[in-house]
């Protein structure tokens, strides 16, 4: 990957990490459940073809794990 290219994922991955933990922050606050996919899925440190075809969509492997994230998650609260 290019510097240009290098440097567009690391500060979309600096404003989605800034945003998440508002997310966070407001979830705590006004007491909504939160499926917080950020913290739960054990992903690679920097954006691969592994779990990301880009800085920002996932493969098929990607949505694969995050959608078995959140069906565990439903069924451990019992929402299912």
């Amino acid at each position: 990957v290019d510097a240009y290219t290098r440097e567009v994922i690391n500060r979309s991955r600096m404003l989605q990490a800034e945003l998440n933990q508002q997310i966070r922050t407001l979830s705590t606050t006004e007491k909504v459940p939160l499926i917080d996919l950020d913290k739960e899925l054990e992903r690679p440190e920097v954006w691969g073809t592994d779990w990301y075809q880009d800085a920002i969509h996932l493969t098929a492997s990607g949505y694969s794990a995050m959608s078995q994230q959140i069906a565990d998650r439903l069924l451990r609260d019992h929402a299912l």
